[in-house]
C-alpha cells in the first residue's frame, strides 16, 4: 500500500467515525429515558450505524444502503430493522453535507457490498 493510499484510508476511516458518532447520538436520543435501564448497544445496532456511515461517505442513497443492509442481514430476525435505527432525514442531511454537489448513488457497487459483508461476518464471528 502506498503512502497516499494509507492516508486516504485513514481519512475515510476518520470521516466514517465522525458520521457514525452523529448517527449514534441521533439514535440514542430516540431511546426512552423513562425506562430506567442501561442502554444496550447490540452488535446489530453497531453494524446498522456502520452501514449507514459507510453509505453516507460513499454517497449512496438511504434506500440503496437499507437494501444492502437487509440483503447482508437476511438471516437475522430483528425487532428493529435499518429504518428503526437510522433516521432517513438524518441520513439524507449528513449525505448532503458530505456530497453537496452530487445526487445520491442508487446502485450498489461491489466494493461497498464486499466491505459491509466483511464487516458483518467479522462482527458476528465475535459473538
Amino acid at each position: 500500500m502506498t503512502q497516499e493510499e494509507i492516508i486516504q484510508t485513514a481519512l475515510k476511516d476518520h470521516l466514517e467515525l465522525m458520521v457514525f458518532k452523529e448517527l449514534y447520538h441521533d439514535y440514542k436520543k430516540k431511546i426512552d429515558p423513562e425506562n430506567e435501564c442501561q442502554f444496550l448497544f447490540a452488535e446489530i445496532i453497531y453494524f446498522c450505524l456502520y452501514s449507514a456511515a459507510t453509505g453516507i461517505i460513499g454517497g449512496f442513497s438511504y434506500n440503496a444502503t437499507e437494501k444492502l443492509f437487509h440483503k447482508i442481514n437476511k438471516a437475522e430476525k430483528l425487532d428493529e430493522g435499518f429504518e428503526g435505527i437510522v433516521n432517513r432525514e438524518k441520513y439524507d442531511e449528513l449525505r448532503k453535507i458530505r456530497h453537496p454537489k452530487t445526487d445520491p448513488k442508487i446502485e450498489i457497487d461491489i466494493e461497498f457490498e464486499i466491505d459491509l459483508k466483511s464487516k458483518y461476518h467479522l462482527l458476528m464471528r465475535k459473538r
